[in-house]
């Protein structure tokens, strides 16, 4: 039995219950105002528990210095996978990998990176967190590795992700140094990080991220 009828069952039988003692100490009202009762009271309670609802954003709202609520999600597009490299390079320099590198990891599995961004799509951090199989964790443990080493071979598909028994966590930027926004853009990364690990990797009984915001 899925979660949402046990959920339904769970309202609605209380519903009931109290629906019939009201109905034992008001014999009085017609019995085609408890039919319109019952019908209209099912049927609410059956939206509310089957609709399809939007996942809320990672976190708690924080606003960037234009007063722009910061959105976390997963799934960015390509353009905002893009800037998220490019912010890579501007604190971590040349080194780090590029947008051709990276996007081997993105195609195995694209919930890797979460990205933190305002409402007019300027990207103010992300993070990423790549969940290994055991020829990742092999190579990992092994010492003797470069994260250029890591492919797609080595990084375990959405659908696999609970199975993870180690994570390579690959970085974490936050911009906003130059306008004082710092504080409150690590603060909304601190906080998505651990509602992404918990939602991702914690112990769900469904493959869901209720918290994130995913791109279809």
């Amino acid at each position: 039995m899925s979660e949402r009828i046990k959920f339904f069952l769970s309202i609605m039988i209380p519903f009931l219950t109290v629906l019939g003692v009201l109905i034992v100490l008001f014999p009085f009202i017609p019995s085609i105002l408890w039919d319109v009762i019952t019908v209209t009271g099912t049927l609410f309670l059956f939206m509310i528990t089957f609709k399809k609802r939007k996942p809320p954003q990672l976190a708690g709202n924080a606003l960037d210095e234009t007063k722009e609520i910061l959105i976390a999600e997963t799934r960015p597009s390509n353009e905002m996978l893009l800037r998220a490299n490019e912010l890579a390079r501007k604190v971590f320099g040349n080194n780090t990998l590029s947008f051709a590198e990276f996007e081997r990891w993105y195609i195995k599995n694209p919930l890797i990176i979460c990205i933190l961004r305002n409402k007019g799509n300027r990207i103010l951090g992300y993070f990423d967190i790549l969940p290994l199989n055991k020829k990742g964790v092999e190579l990992i443990e092994s010492g003797r590795y470069h994260e250029r080493e890591l492919t797609g071979e080595h990084i375990l598909p959405p659908q696999d992700m609970k199975k993870a028994t180690k994570l390579y966590f690959s970085g974490i930027v936050a911009s906003g140094y130059e306008t004082g926004m710092h504080k409150e853009i690590t603060a909304k990364l601190a906080w998505s990080f651990s509602d992404y690990v918990l939602n991702y990797y914690g112990e769900k009984k469904k493959d869901t991220c209720p918290s994130c915001n995913k791109r279809r």
